[in-house]
C-alpha cells in the first residue's frame, strides 16, 4: 500500500530519506486511524507517532483529509484489483454476487480501508478518485454482463451495495454475512427491476 501511495504522490519523493519518512508517516496515520479514529487523528498526532517533523508531513499532506484521501485511493485501487481478478462467469447474477462477497471480504480484511472509505469522501480529490474507480470497475465488469445494463444501472448497483456495507460497518464495525446477503439481494433486485426482461 505504501509503495502505491508514494508512486502516486504528485512530486513524489526522490531521496531515500524522504521516502522512509513518508513510510513512517503513513504507518503512523494508519495506526492512529485504527486506535482513535479519523476525528481524533491529526497531523500533530501523526508527527508524534512517526517522529517525522510536521513540516516534512505538510509538504506532501497539507491537512489530514488530504492524507486520508490518498490512503483511501490506495485501498480503492487494491479493491479494484481484487474485483478484476474474479473468475469470469457466464451468469451475470453469480458474477455480481461474487463481486459483492469479494468486496465485503476486502473491507473486513482491511480495517483501515473501511475507516477511510466508509467515512469519506473527505475532499474533492477523494470524490474524483472514488468516481474514477467506480467507472473502471463498471468498465471491467460490463464486459461480462448483458448489454441491456446501462452504465447508470451499474453505477446505482455499486452505490446500493456500498450503502448496505456502510450501514453494516457503522452498526457492527464490520460487514456481516447478514449485511452482505442484504447487499446482494438489494443490488440484484435493483438490476432485475431496471431490466425486467433479463434472464
Amino acid at each position: 500500500m505504501t509503495e502505491y501511495i508514494l508512486a502516486h504522490l504528485p512530486d513524489g519523493p526522490q531521496q531515500d530519506r524522504t521516502r522512509q519518512r513518508l513510510k513512517r508517516t503513513l504507518a503512523a496515520a494508519e495506526e492512529l486511524l485504527l486506535e482513535i479514529g479519523p476525528e481524533k487523528t491529526s497531523i500533530p498526532e501523526i508527527e508524534k507517532r512517526s517522529e517525522v517533523p510536521r513540516g516534512a508531513i505538510y509538504r506532501y499532506f497539507p491537512d489530514k483529509y488530504v492524507l486520508f484521501s490518498i490512503i483511501s485511493a490506495g485501498y480503492m485501487d487494491l479493491l479494484g484489483r481484487a474485483l478484476l481478478s474474479l473468475e469470469p462467469n457466464d451468469r451475470w447474477d453469480e458474477l455480481l454476487t461474487q463481486a459483492i462477497r469479494c468486496s465485503a471480504e476486502f473491507y473486513n480484511s482491511h480495517p483501515v480501508a473501511s475507516i477511510v472509505i466508509f467515512n469519506g469522501p473527505f475532499t474533492t480529490q477523494d470524490r474524483v478518485a472514488h468516481r474514477q474507480k467506480a467507472v473502471q470497475l463498471m468498465a471491467a465488469i460490463k464486459v461480462q454482463l448483458p448489454t441491456a445494463f446501462s452504465e447508470d444501472d451499474l453505477a446505482l448497483t455499486i452505490e446500493i451495495a456500498f450503502a448496505c456495507f456502510r450501514y453494516g460497518y457503522f452498526r457492527d464495525e464490520h460487514v456481516s454475512d447478514q449485511v452482505t446477503t442484504a447487499a446482494i439481494r438489494a443490488a440484484l433486485g435493483y438490476l432485475k427491476a431496471a431490466v425486467p426482461d433479463i434472464a
